[in-house]
């Protein structure tokens, strides 16, 4: 059953004149169970609403391919590419027949600006949900430093709010 975007958590606290405005701007989007939706290093341009179905990440280990998260309805992934502005850090797979809206990074950023000139908090939220929804973000990120993953989001959000 695939969840309206409505329901989606990323669209809590939003009006329905604000879920409008963000879809008008979503992509609906689908890729059958073992399509690699994008690879580590390849360019981040969109991020990824789930609405149905299951995707993961893996990453090869030398004793094996491990699954480090799996992303479900509900779920938002790719949006660090748009954070950071940087190429996809990890892999991910279709674990079944996925479905969802994507975003892209232009749209996204225009978003963002037209919606914080106009002083929209709840837009604020939800563009705060999007920045903590994955919890993986220096899994290989070696110019990381020593930063944990907090003190990373943090000075990642500054950046992006252009407040650094």
């Amino acid at each position: 059953m695939e969840l309206p975007l409505e329901r989606h958590p990323l669209v809590s606290g939003l009006t329905t004149d604000q879920i409008e405005i963000l879809r008008r701007s979503l992509e609906p989007v689908a890729w059958p169970a073992g399509h690699v939706v994008f690879r580590n290093g390849d360019p981040g341009s969109s991020l990824y609403l789930v609405t149905q179905g299951r995707a993961s990440v893996h990453l090869r280990h030398q004793d094996g391919d491990i699954r480090l998260v799996t992303f479900a309805a509900g779920a938002v992934f790719g949006e660090l590419a748009l954070l950071d502005r940087g190429p996809r850090s990890a892999p991910v797979t279709a674990d079944e027949d996925l479905r969802g809206f994507g975003l892209s990074e232009a749209l996204f950023s225009e978003l963002c600006r037209s919606r914080s000139r106009s002083g929209d908090q709840a837009f604020d939220r939800a563009r705060t949900g999007i920045e903590r929804a994955d919890p993986l973000r220096q899994l290989d990120d070696p110019a990381a430093g020593n930063l944990t993953v907090p003190e990373s989001l943090t000075e990642k959000r500054a950046a992006f709010s252009g407040s650094r």
